[in-house]
């Protein structure tokens, strides 16, 4: 197991935000861009040494330098593209019926249950008479 011994704030790459305004809908542009360019280049640099990287954020901007990373040392590592199975779940802790009211994602799989058969590989569920 490697760890850098850092925990990284990236308070130097901040822009001041009035240079750094609103961009079709995308709060800080500059600075996020700053931070995940920042990000990519420490996960490479792990990645291609082959060790697992683990990266715990605030948010799921996190998750672009995290796969820009890992995607350019495992394509120099073994020629290989990677695949990402993107879950994005929050534990909300509120009684079932106002969790199903405001999480989309519970929302959607209490809808989907009702018509998939999860136990057949997900395929729809067939109408019976």
């Amino acid at each position: 197991m490697h760890h850098d011994g850092q925990v990284h704030s990236y308070k130097e790459f901040l822009v001041d935000p009035s240079e750094d305004p609103v961009f079709r809908g995308m709060k800080k542009p500059k600075t996020v861009s700053a931070v995940t360019q920042a990000l990519a280049g420490q996960v490479y640099e792990h990645a291609k040494e082959g060790r697992l990287v683990l990266t715990l954020g605030g948010d799921h901007s996190i998750a672009i330098g995290t796969i820009a990373g890992v995607a350019k040392a495992v394509r120099e590592r073994t020629g290989k593209e990677v695949g990402v199975v993107w879950g994005e779940w929050f534990p909300f802790f509120f009684i079932p019926f106002s969790f199903l009211k405001r999480d989309k994602g519970a929302h959607t799989l209490r809808g989907l249950d009702s018509k998939l058969d999860i136990e057949n590989g997900g395929k729809r569920k067939r109408e019976t008479a």
